[in-house]
């Protein structure tokens, strides 16, 4: 093994509520993007077994329909996790810096003290990866479950309707490719996300490490003068404010994970409900009239 790999094992070992917080955070993307891929799979399933292998008359237009969807989301979960991921390996890196700085004294190099860092996302992608292809195939299963009974409800309005055999379900369906571009997509994000502290821990010099400056910390007083916002909400606040301009990576990072987390529940919601509006709109509501049956729609 690599002296990289072990010093990263070693910090991993040492800093385990930052291992336990990227392993949520990878396998919590992992379990994210297999839900999804287990929606697409299992609706592919469903059309499949409808219409046949290529969708029909309307086959472009029932690939877009999974496509689209699931693109939109896929592409919100991996700015989210980038996002996330990304700030812990940049806490990771910051709080190793002076460390970096010695190795750098005894003769590291740059790639070294990068692929240290290269490695510890390796080494948690070992654990969280599998630990989000298990967890998003149950999350995915009760999605699925749970969507599928909406779709059964419809199936009954339309027998009703139509008054012929109609069968039209939706299955949990999971392959082999699900998993695999699961686990490969969020190899690549947790790759990407570990790559930007990496670069950036690279190319600190053996002073600005021991001296801490990569970790930003100011080498003179912050001299806290009298402003706005601390005449109004006090020096507890001006001081938060003053660290929120010293740190605004940290800060941009935060805001970003924040308003794509808020967008994917109220993209989720929307969908959600827009189902149940098409469920209620497929549903047929009977009323007696005079002793027969009135069918409204």
């Amino acid at each position: 093994m690599k002296i990289t790999a072990q010093l990263a094992l070693s910090q991993m070992k040492v800093n385990k509520k930052r291992t336990i917080a990227g392993i949520f955070a990878i396998a919590l993307a992992t379990s994210l993007i297999t839900t999804v891929m287990c929606f697409v799979t299992s609706a592919n399933k469903m059309l499949t077994d409808f219409l046949g292998s290529d969708y029909g008359e309307y086959g472009g237009a029932y690939t877009l329909m999974l496509a689209i969807p699931a693109l939109i989301l896929g592409l919100l979960i991996a700015a989210m996790s980038i996002t996330v991921i990304s700030n812990i390996f940049s806490a990771s890196a910051n709080k190793r810096i002076q460390e970096f700085g010695i190795l750098k004294c005894v003769g590291a190099t740059g790639r070294q003290i990068r692929a240290s860092v290269v490695y510890e996302s390796l080494w948690l992608s070992l654990t969280a990866i599998p630990l989000g292809l298990i967890a998003g195939t149950i999350l995915g299963y009760i999605s699925v479950k749970f969507t599928g009974h909406f779709i059964s409800n419809i199936n009954d309005a339309a027998k009703e309707i139509i008054m012929r055999p109609f069968t039209f379900s939706l299955p949990f369906h999971i392959s082999v490719w699900t998993y695999l571009f699961a686990g490969v997509f969020s190899f690549c994000i947790v790759l990407f996300s570990a790559y930007r502290p990496a670069k950036k821990v690279g190319r600190f010099t053996a002073i600005q490490c021991v001296k801490g400056i990569g970790a930003g910390t100011a080498l003179k007083e912050i001299q806290v003068k009298d402003s706005v916002i601390q005449k109004i909400f006090g020096c507890e606040t001006a001081i938060a404010y003053k660290n929120m301009k010293r740190n605004k990576y940290g800060y941009r990072a935060t805001i970003r994970a924040l308003s794509l987390g808020i967008l994917l529940f109220l993209l989720t919601g929307g969908l959600s409900g827009q189902a149940k509006e098409f469920q209620e709109w497929m549903t047929p509501k009977i009323k007696r009239n005079d002793g027969g049956l009135l069918f409204q729609l």
